[in-house]
């Protein structure tokens, strides 16, 4: 406005000689100009900041003000000729010395504050403001050159010297523009081209007015001519914003659309899942749109009740900001999840709770509007956050600082950030979602492996121990289970060690129990001791390791090829199914003892036991997940039907009776979930070489698994 008001006045003595008087006192008001590019260096560099800088402000305002109020009297001007520019035809008042002085040191200040904000910034930073600061000495030196130096020296025409500067100032900010993108190419385009597309339209609609009315207007008196003058500049400074509105219209796309524009925004980034780049793209649609300074996307983080920083604009690299749930803040918002502005809390009563610690947020940040994201409650699905858990439903929130024309943010911007606040929200949450699906997806991946991990190390083979058949089964409930079977390997050779075991609970902390039970069977077993010792030199090594936080039950056989007997002892495992081939009969032998893991001393509850085996006898091992499998009605499998299948297959072999149990279970189970690991062993006496089964594995779906 500063500018154009010069420009006009300057225009104005060419054009109306008569009135030159008039119009040279207007040329007062150029003085702002310097004042406003002060404060505009000061902002817009974001240096080091003078202290009181809005006292400051305001007191050069006011001294500028008296001083284009002054020029209008024979204080500062006492005459001027119509022989203008040649400054001979002036006459000055004895203030108007005093007015240069201050003008000069406004002039100086600027180049200092300049220097103070310059000698503040490192790195790219600075290289960026070099050459605007120079800019800025340039136009220092036109102002001191043209209004002190010159008219000492008498030297009349200077505006050859003004234009030499004013292309020298273009020059230099253009540079730094093109060499160190010291403006976005956004604002260049949109902000200075277009602003300059629009003055040009307005400038010559305005001089040609003043040019079709310079005889009238050198008729009206002082008064009658500063009223037209005061009509002229509102008729143009409206004309002009609805002409700038036009050319922006043409240029930006509807971008002052402000429905179509943020109303676009989630349809923009709705098929983004990245949480990061979910932020990024809103950052930049606003930015785009509102022309804000600066901007941030805070998100919450359930785990941890903070809005954490997830994209941020107009600061600098290191700059890091996180807002607690428990913040008056987010409280506030929890409550009334509506947008909230600086300038509205410091004055209205009913943030009266809130405003001290909101007012210290919003000015350590440099914001402007608060705009919560959230989702309506019957749309809301983020059930394990903290947030809603208190009965609200903001899961991020918008902070926008000055928009880069110093423009106030209007009624309609805030109640359409409003409703972009309701519309995101479903976004930003599927992001979080998204991210969740992720991290479940990297989980599930490593489960995989551990499954995979634990299958390998169940037995592939069995020693060949001639006339024993043996047979091994296992399915994890979840990806990674706590039974365990294995067929062990002893330095005699007509032994071998048979053993099952069920870790309480399931998934990755029970199949650690399981690997480490494994290991330690696997080595004590080499000392060719009794089952007994087995087990408290394991319950041992669990204890000292698990510390009694899990447990599990175990059953260890030695079977003795030379003797055909089992040796076995128990850890309060289940019932052995014992199929007796010359009664054909089939027994539960209960196994007794006591778990492992949970006690340092065990002794007194374990003890060896043997079984002979005969031609045509079958022995079934099994865990509870068998037992406890359920079917649609809520009944158990139990332990009769495992019995009865038993009997009924007993002229099998034991690969084959452990598929009529799993086949038998599917059948009960129809197509219930499992709850629990399967795990079944089968032996049998026999003539032919033992070979393990390497049948399918048991789902309870119905398919089948690698076993």
């Amino acid at each position: 406005i500063f500018n154009s008001v010069f420009a006009l006045t300057n225009a104005m003595m060419y054009l109306a000689p008569a009135r030159v008087d008039f119009w040279f006192r207007n040329c007062y008001w150029g003085w702002f100009i310097v004042v406003s590019m002060m404060f505009f260096a000061i902002h817009f560099l974001k240096g080091k900041q003078p202290p009181g800088i809005k006292l400051q402000y305001f007191l050069h305002f006011l001294i500028t003000l008296a001083i284009v109020i002054l020029s209008y009297t024979p204080l500062m001007v006492k005459k001027v000729s119509v022989g203008y520019p040649f400054l001979k035809g002036v006459s000055f008042g004895f203030l108007d010395p005093l007015s240069r002085m201050y003008f000069f040191f406004l002039l100086v200040y600027l180049v200092f504050i300049l220097f103070q904000a310059y000698k503040s910034f490192t790195g790219f930073k600075k290289l960026q403001s070099k050459y605007f600061i120079l800019a800025s000495i340039f136009y220092a030196l036109s102002g001191i050159i043209c209004s002190g130096i010159l008219p000492i020296f008498n030297i009349a025409n200077f505006i050859s010297v003004v234009v030499l500067f004013s292309f020298f100032w273009v020059l230099t900010t253009s540079y730094a523009i093109i060499r160190y993108k010291l403006l976005e190419i956004d604002t260049v385009l949109h902000q200075t081209i277009l602003w300059l597309l629009t003055s040009f339209w307005l400038i010559l609609p305005v001089y040609f007015v003043m040019w079709a009315a310079r005889d009238f207007l050198q008729g009206l008196s002082t008064i009658n001519l500063s009223i037209a003058v005061l009509f002229l500049f509102y008729l143009f400074l409206w004309y002009h914003r609805k002409f700038q509105l036009r050319i922006d219209h043409i240029f930006r796309r509807r971008k002052y659309d402000y429905q179509k524009v943020l109303a676009n925004i989630p349809i923009k980034i709705g098929t983004e899942l990245i949480l990061s780049k979910v932020a990024q793209k809103l950052l930049a649609q606003l930015k785009d749109t509102l022309y804000s300074r600066n901007s941030i996307v805070l998100v919450l983080n359930p785990e941890n009740r903070l809005f954490e920083q997830q994209a941020f604009s107009g600061y600098g690299p290191d700059y890091n900001i996180n807002l607690s749930i428990d913040h008056p803040l987010s409280q506030y918002l929890n409550r009334d999840p509506k947008v909230l502005e600086r300038e509205q809390i410091e004055i209205d009563p009913q943030y009266h709770e809130i405003k001290q610690p909101a007012l210290s947020f919003f000015k350590d940040n440099a914001l402007e509007l608060l705009i919560p994201v959230f989702m309506p409650k019957e749309q809301s699905v983020t059930q394990h956050s903290p947030a809603v858990e208190a009965g609200a439903t903001v899961n991020a929130m918008i902070a926008l600082g000055k928009k880069q024309n110093l423009k106030p943010y209007t009624i309609k911007d805030i109640e359409l950030l409003s409703t972009l606040g309701r519309q995101i929200g479903l976004t930003i949450d599927n992001a979080l979602h998204h991210e969740d699906l992720i991290e479940n997806e990297r989980l599930s991946q490593e489960l995989r492996l551990g499954r995979k991990i634990q299958l390998d190390l169940l037995p592939k083979h069995t020693p060949e121990i001639p006339g024993l058949y043996l047979s091994g089964f296992m399915q994890p409930a979840k990806e990674i289970g706590g039974d365990y079977y294995d067929f062990i390997t002893l330095p005699e050779k007509h032994l071998l060690g048979i053993t099952i075991g069920d870790v309480s609970g399931k998934g990755v902390a029970a199949g650690l129990m399981m690997a480490v039970a494994k290991t330690a069977l696997y080595s004590i077993s080499q000392q060719l001791i009794s089952p007994k010792q087995i087990l408290l030199q394991t319950n041992k090594v669990l204890y000292q390791h698990i510390g009694g936080q899990k447990f599990m039950t175990l059953l260890y056989l030695y079977w003795n090829n030379q003797t055909n007997t089992l040796r076995y002892s128990s850890a309060g495992h289940e019932h052995i199914i014992y199929y007796r081939h010359s009664t054909q009969t089939t027994h539960l032998i209960k196994s007794g003892g006591v778990i492992l893991g949970m006690l340092m001393d065990v002794d007194r509850y374990l003890e060896d036991r043997e079984l002979k085996l005969f031609p045509g006898d079958r022995i079934i091992l099994y865990t509870d997940g068998v037992t406890d499998a359920e079917n649609p009605e809520g009944e158990r499998f139990g332990l009769n039907r495992i019995k009865d299948i038993v009997h009924a297959s007993s002229h099998r072999l034991p690969d084959e009776i452990l598929a009529d149990i799993r086949q038998e279970l599917i059948k009960f189970m129809a197509g219930c979930p499992q709850y629990d690991d399967i795990t079944l062993v089968g032996m049998g006496r026999g003539s032919k070489k033992s070979k393990i089964s390497t049948g399918g594995g048991f789902a309870s779906d119905g398919k089948n698994e690698g076993g």
